[in-house]
């Protein structure tokens, strides 16, 4: 660990809030060493609003920053549904378990990974799957990677323009609300971002 802060320069730390990704993990980690930091939470909870569900988290990756953006929640004040707050030792340990995964993908899957479980608590689940709406209808095709979801949804966009639009490419959320089946965009969406904040 040592090695990784003398590789980053991070042996004299005066402003964490520069540093992202890997570099802000070894840097917090560096000054909870030292006794400066004693919790290992990362902090400043933002709301969003996802699947109907009042969601409480906080990230500093690109990658989920960029996506969860448009889920920002509108009324800051409600309380959460589901809480995700990674620590510092979680996306290390990730970092360990997927040494070809840099801290922003680990981010990014450990925290949908905690949103999906979370939905469990609320009638929901996660279909892998493209999600495409059509005059107001979701139509999710699922199955294994490489088979064509993705390619199947952007012919319904071809076929039939301006009436259909991709909810989410890889992982709507699914759930039953007072008896009626539902699906939803997330900021969790596969490789690329497609995906919109609305529940059909």
């Amino acid at each position: 660990m040592f090695l990784w802060l003398r590789l980053y320069g991070l042996t004299k730390i005066a402003n964490i809030s520069t540093f992202e990704g890997i570099e802000y993990a070894c840097a917090l980690l560096y000054l909870v060493k030292l006794g400066l930091r004693k919790d290992l939470m990362i902090i400043d909870m933002k709301n969003y609003s996802i699947a109907g569900l009042n969601i409480s988290m906080h990230f500093g990756g690109k990658t989920l920053t960029a996506q969860a953006k448009p889920y920002e929640a509108k009324d800051d004040t409600k309380d959460a549904d589901i809480v995700i707050n990674p620590t510092v030792e979680t996306i290390l340990s990730m970092l360990n378990r997927h040494p070809e995964a840099d801290a922003d993908l680990c981010e990014y899957m450990w925290t949908g990974t905690k949103f999906y479980e979370g939905l469990l608590d609320f009638d929901g689940f996660l279909l892998h799957s493209s999600a495409v709406v059509l005059d107001g209808k979701a139509y999710l095709f699922s199955a294994t990677s490489g088979t064509g979801k993705s390619t199947h949804t952007k012919l319904w966009l071809k076929v039939f323009g301006d009436r259909a639009k991709i909810l989410n490419d890889d992982k709507p959320a699914i759930r039953v609300i007072d008896g009626q089946v539902y699906a939803s965009g997330t900021p969790w969406s596969g490789k690329v971002d497609l995906s919109i904040n609305e529940t059909v």
